[in-house]
């Protein structure tokens, strides 16, 4: 979606610049995204940011008094990125290994050890998770 129609849809016009969503920020905090910073740029249709930098907190849309979803506006244009071919290897690696194991998260061995040690079972890894992903879906898991 262009920046026009992600500024109407999010309606960044109502913002203030109070910056309350960059003082919420922990990514701000270390050199990540800065939340009003983007809804500016991309209300004036000229953001060229990296919105993988942003943690996903919600912290932004929840402290925002105008009511703005700037963490909606983040994913609008995360999508718009993984629309143009640009998505950062991480994440490639994290989806891969979802499509894998139906899992995030990449389960070390020694993991297993340290849940044994506490009296805690092995965690699952069903090779079958694609597949009945599918089934449940209707659709091919690639």
């Amino acid at each position: 979606m262009e920046q026009r129609a992600l500024s109407i849809k999010f309606e960044l016009v109502k913002c203030i610049q109070c910056k309350k969503c960059t003082r919420n920020c922990p990514s701000a905090k270390h050199g990540g995204i800065i939340p009003n910073e983007t809804v500016l740029a991309v209300r004036e249709g000229n953001y060229t940011g990296d919105p993988w930098t942003c943690l996903m907190c919600h912290r932004c849309s929840m402290v925002c008094p105008e009511g703005i979803e700037v963490a909606g506006l983040v994913m609008a244009l995360r999508n718009n990125e993984v629309e143009a071919g640009n998505v950062p290897e991480r994440f490639g690696r994290v989806y891969g290994n979802f499509r894998k194991v139906g899992d995030t998260m990449s389960i070390a061995d020694s993991t297993d050890d340290e849940r044994n040690a506490f009296g805690l079972p092995k965690i699952c890894r069903e090779p079958g998770v694609p597949e009945k992903l599918e089934k449940m879906s209707g659709r091919r898991i690639q």
